[in-house]
């Protein structure tokens, strides 16, 4: 270790680091978060993540409950031409909806500050 005017220099192994483990707005804790991948590693995961949910819910809601395009709108929150996108998409098989319940993102607590996200099957 070398010292700065007989000081010794703080360790620089990472393992004796004091890590903060602040967490983020999916999870306090980052040792403790339940995704598989970290939103800091991969901005854009998530993002896609919640709108694969939102579209698998979409098109849950669809089969289930024959809801119209406009219902479908009024309840996610989306436009009818997304709503048709989703469906076209589904129909010509481009993105692979999962149509299972399990989730990977907590949808209540990914919502964007000022933005009512709808719960994937839920209503506003």
């Amino acid at each position: 270790m070398s010292s700065i005017k007989g000081i010794p220099a703080m360790d620089v192994l990472p393992e004796y680091f004091p890590y903060r483990d602040d967490g983020c707005d999916v999870s306090p804790s980052c040792l403790r978060c339940t995704l598989p991948k970290c939103k800091f590693d991969d901005p854009g995961w998530l993002h896609r993540e919640r709108r694969a949910q939102r579209d698998a819910a979409i098109l849950r809601a669809r089969q289930r409950e024959s809801l119209t395009v406009e219902q479908l709108s009024r309840r996610f929150s989306i436009s009818q031409r997304t709503v048709h996108r989703i469906l076209q998409h589904a129909k010509n098989g481009h993105r692979k909806a999962r149509l299972s319940s399990k989730s990977l993102v907590d949808p209540k607590a990914c919502r964007r500050p000022g933005h009512s996200t709808m719960i994937p099957g839920g209503h506003p």
